[in-house]
């Protein structure tokens, strides 16, 4: 999950130093399959570290992260991009949706 997610950020850091990329939505890569693969790798990480913990209390953090994903950081997340890059944001979150 940390690779993953390391992987994700690298890239889209290189992307958006091109100067042909400035001000639009990042699409490409792990982008194009899901709107957060951040997120998907650290949740990947979190359930891993659980999962070898093997308690309840452990166990209950990957839960904890998918309803602050769901509820808090995503509809935030979303709402931000929605604004910012209105004009590729319906089509891109209708794709990867």
């Amino acid at each position: 999950g940390s690779v993953y997610s390391l992987w994700y950020e690298v890239h889209r850091f290189k992307w958006k130093k091109d100067s042909g990329n400035k001000g639009r939505l990042h699409m490409v890569g792990l982008a194009k399959y899901c709107i957060h693969p951040n997120y998907f790798g650290d949740l990947f990480t979190y359930t891993g570290w659980a999962i070898c913990a093997g308690t309840t209390c452990a166990l209950s953090i990957p839960l904890m992260m998918v309803w602050t994903f769901v509820w808090v950081v995503n509809p935030n997340s979303d709402a931000y991009l929605a604004e910012r890059y209105s004009q590729e944001w319906p089509a891109y979150a209708a794709q990867t949706a």
